[in-house]
């Protein structure tokens, strides 16, 4: 009897990670078909890549204290794409940046942010080898629902690598300036992450700028 209850629960548990991989892949199918040709391509390139959150979020330029515009930001499981819809007939949204995550740290209510009268707890700071972010969420629960699914995709995607665990978490009272702790990779102590073939380099984001025309913009 018992043998039979065994059985049966791992049949279960199998149709239940094939249903779920499906709809993973059908999340990513959908999710990459809303850009255009060429980070299409790069997005379905890697079908294991999942979906993990979307939204509105607002980028200053210049370390926080230039001019703000309206990206969508996409993060998926191993990279955070954010761009905006093109003026093509299909209105397809044209990717601005290509960042892989496995560096990233996150901070939040950076200085520049504060600075310029953002509401406490909306502002966020993203700095990975690619990009360094200053971004503005509509709201503070938004703000943290952002900060707690970058880090986590960060770890995971540390975790796949096979990279040591990292210090990229921020002090509790250098959050607000953004500072990393003394024994994260930027901090010069722990050599950065060694790049997958999957992940966008600065070559590859260059490269699909040639057909998007808008990789490498700020």
């Amino acid at each position: 009897m018992l043998d039979a209850v065994a059985v049966v629960h791992t049949v279960v548990s199998e149709v239940i990670a094939v249903a779920s991989s499906r709809s993973d892949e059908m999340n990513l199918l959908l999710t990459a078909g809303r850009f255009t040709d060429e980070t299409r391509a790069r997005l379905l390139a890697d079908r294991r890549r999942r979906v993990l959150h979307e939204g509105g979020l607002t980028k200053y330029s210049q370390g926080g204290k230039g001019s703000g515009r309206q990206y969508r930001f996409f993060l998926f499981s191993d990279l955070l794409v954010y761009g905006k819809e093109g003026w093509t007939r299909s209105r397809n949204l044209v990717a601005h940046q290509i960042i892989p995550i496995h560096d990233a740290a996150v901070g939040s209510d950076p200085e520049p942010l504060i600075a310029r009268g953002i509401p406490e707890g909306c502002g966020l700071r993203v700095r990975t080898q690619v990009k360094d972010l200053f971004l503005v969420a509509s709201s503070a629960r938004e703000a943290g629902e952002w900060s707690r699914r970058l880090q986590l995709a960060a770890r995971e995607r540390r975790r796949a690598m096979g990279v040591p665990p990292m210090e990229h978490e921020l002090h509790e009272g250098g959050a607000r300036s953004g500072r990393l702790l003394a024994g994260s990779a930027e901090a010069g102590s722990v050599a950065a992450p060694p790049q997958l073939p999957s992940l966008a380099t600065n070559g590859d984001i260059d490269g699909i700028g040639a057909g998007d025309g808008n990789f490498g913009r700020s």
